[in-house]
């Protein structure tokens, strides 16, 4: 008894972790303030521009965003499974737009208490839902073969 409460007690520790190092990730890290607000409520927008990067020899900046945005929000999918009793790829999903619109909303809001600077892009919303998504899957598959 004693083993299922202590490993309970990890895991939500380690989700407190994860939160607390995304959202240093999102919302501090390396972010010096700028007074022009960078948005993008197109989607697909900023995902076309990576590809015609990625075709024209700036493959790192394509790839550090895109898949640094999935990669953020992987965990959530994890957690998903974790936290659960019927884990389902639509709750992970939900849970990553929520978390993805909190992320966006929290930019927003210190761009205009002007303590930071991050563009606020609907691809970004896509981008961690798609994260979730992969990361609930690629659990689900592990757990799977461990059985």
């Amino acid at each position: 008894m004693i083993f299922v409460h202590s490993y309970a007690i990890r895991r939500y520790l380690f989700f407190i972790f994860y939160l607390v190092a995304l959202f240093y990730v999102v919302w501090i890290y390396k972010n010096p303030h700028s007074n022009q607000l960078q948005y993008n409520i197109i989607p697909l927008h900023t995902i076309s521009l990576y590809w015609h990067a990625l075709h024209h020899g700036y493959a790192g900046v394509a790839f550090v965003n895109v898949l640094g945005n999935i990669m953020l929000t992987m965990p959530v999918g994890f957690f998903t499974l974790l936290f659960n009793r019927k884990p389902r790829l639509w709750k992970a999903l939900i849970v990553g737009l929520f978390l993805s619109i909190v992320i966006e909303t929290g930019q927003f809001v210190l761009h205009v208490a002007g303590i930071s600077s991050r563009s606020i892009d609907i691809d970004d919303v896509l981008l961690n839902i798609m994260g979730a998504g992969t990361g609930y899957l690629t659990a689900k598959s592990f757990l799977k073969k461990s059985i």
